[in-house]
């Protein structure tokens, strides 16, 4: 059994915890799992994201540092 990826943005051989579960439909070999580890989905989240709200629509918003932490290990 596989037990860890490669980050597709910066090519580092991670374990699967690194990576968060993927809804819906998935890729047999993504394992599951996203494409980009959560060290630099952190990075990433330094600019704007994009969110979705609960009524379907989406917004660009600015997250700060606490929530940036929050969303790194969850």
């Amino acid at each position: 059994m596989i037990k860890s990826k490669h980050c597709y943005n910066c090519k580092i051989k991670y374990p699967l915890f690194m990576f968060r579960k993927q809804t819906g439909f998935s890729v047999p070999t993504c394992l599951g799992r996203v494409y980009v580890c959560k060290i630099c989905n952190f990075k990433k989240s330094k600019h704007r994201v994009v969110r979705q709200l609960s009524n379907g629509k989406f917004v660009v918003i600015q997250l700060t540092l606490k929530e940036r932490i929050k969303e790194l290990w969850n």
